[in-house]
């Protein structure tokens, strides 16, 4: 496992937040804060997305994870488990998180192609939707 490149992680968030169900997308990659540049790069509206020490993570599904600042729901995000298998491809790991009832995680095959990152194919997709 390797630390993840930060354009690794924006090609996951970007391929992902649209399936954000909550207000407020907590970032984090490799277990730390996502940096404020790559927020601004894959924040979208109608989304508060913010650095994953932002927000509180609650497992009991009431209240579930929330943005102390307006109290809205909030859902974790992070990418993480980065393992190239060649200096243009690898798998990735990716997580969404809000309770202990509702969250979901996938392995991502990416690739470098056309000048960027890119998420090529999920390997495995598990979902808690209770």
């Amino acid at each position: 496992v390797a630390a993840t490149l930060e354009p690794v992680a924006q090609a996951v968030f970007a391929s992902e937040i649209g399936n954000a169900k909550l207000p407020v997308l907590c970032l984090a990659m490799d277990g730390r804060d996502a940096g404020a540049p790559l927020i601004d790069k894959v924040a979208r509206l109608p989304y508060t997305t913010v650095p994953a020490s932002h927000c509180q993570r609650v497992a009991a599904s009431t209240p579930g994870s929330y943005y102390p600042k307006t109290n809205e729901a909030a859902l974790f995000l992070e990418v993480h488990g980065f393992r190239p298998s060649a200096a243009d491809a690898g798998t990735v790991e990716f997580s969404a998180f809000n309770n202990n009832a509702y969250g979901y995680y996938k392995t991502l095959a990416v690739k470098f192609a056309n000048g960027r990152w890119q998420v090529v194919k999920t390997l495995k997709h598990v979902s808690m939707q209770g």
